[in-house]
């Protein structure tokens, strides 16, 4: 009996600490997870998750536009260090810049995406795991490049610097050669920084990407469900009325509905303006 109360427990503490992490940054770590262990350990071929454009426009396999992004590289320290800064600047952005705010982060990661495909089809990357991290971590950067990080405990530097300082960490660990994954996810990343933070604050510009009507339907928050009013009928029947049932959704972002209310809607993607963004 101890022994199932201890296992009980600790498969509690285990759903509670996996529930704890934010929503999208819970599906990149399962999906990543998925993908590069199971194509390392020969569950698939790794080849089946590579960005390989002959078999996309000659035979139409379509999934090779997502599940690269998922790929990290192949088993070794470096991919351990690479999940590791992925998971942590992936919370702190969707429980910072992100706050309640899923379609946004989900939207940033897709405006990514588009970006990525096709840097990658030019510099031939054939992954885009790193790429998706570097986009990720380009964007905290920008938006702490005041605060202080530390890499490996031996160089302290604004977080400004943060992601060019692992390109360079990555070129002298491969013997000079440039890491194409990271320059596309930089790019990348500041495509999404600029359009979001620095256009819409230019003289004369106004904002050009919104999060998408349908991305913020998708998360957006149920409501409590309420006791059904009941109404007394003809020869005191009791009439259950379906009006107070609640709204789909996730019940997820709780921020978009207030920031739709206060920017506005747009007919494609209403996801407004953030106030307080910067260069």
């Amino acid at each position: 009996m101890a022994g199932e109360n201890v296992r009980s427990m600790n498969d509690w503490d285990l759903r509670t600490a996996w529930e704890s992490i934010p929503l999208i940054t819970r599906n990149l770590v399962a999906a990543s997870t998925v993908v590069t262990l199971g194509s390392q350990l020969g569950l698939f071929p790794v080849r089946s998750v590579l960005l390989i454009w002959p078999e996309i426009f000659g035979r139409f396999q379509i999934w090779r536009l997502v599940l690269p992004f998922f790929f990290l590289g192949p088993l070794n320290f470096h991919l351990i260090f690479l999940a590791a800064i992925f998971y942590r600047h992936s919370k702190l952005l969707e429980q910072g810049e992100f706050l309640s705010n899923a379609a946004d982060y989900l939207w940033f990661l897709l405006i990514v995406g588009m970006t990525s495909l096709p840097l990658a089809y030019f510099f031939k990357v054939v992954y885009l795991g790193p790429t998706l991290l570097y986009a990720i971590l380009q964007l905290w950067s920008r938006r702490n490049k005041d605060q202080m990080v530390s890499l490996f405990g031996l160089f302290h530097f604004p977080a400004l610097y943060y992601p060019y300082a692992l390109l360079a960490i990555s070129a002298v660990l491969s013997g000079g050669a440039i890491d194409w994954m990271g320059v596309c996810g930089i790019f990348a990343g500041h495509v999404y920084y600029f359009l979001d933070s620095v256009y819409p604050f230019m003289p004369g510009k106004s904002r050009v990407i919104y999060t998408p009507q349908m991305l913020i339907d998708l998360f957006r928050p149920t409501p409590p469900a309420s006791e059904p009013s009941r109404r007394v009928g003809p020869g005191g029947a009791v009439n259950t009325s379906a009006s107070n049932a609640p709204a789909p959704g996730f019940g997820l972002n709780l921020g978009s509905g207030l920031r739709q209310r206060i920017t506005g809607g747009h007919s494609w993607g209403g996801g407004g303006q953030r106030l307080g963004g910067g260069d």
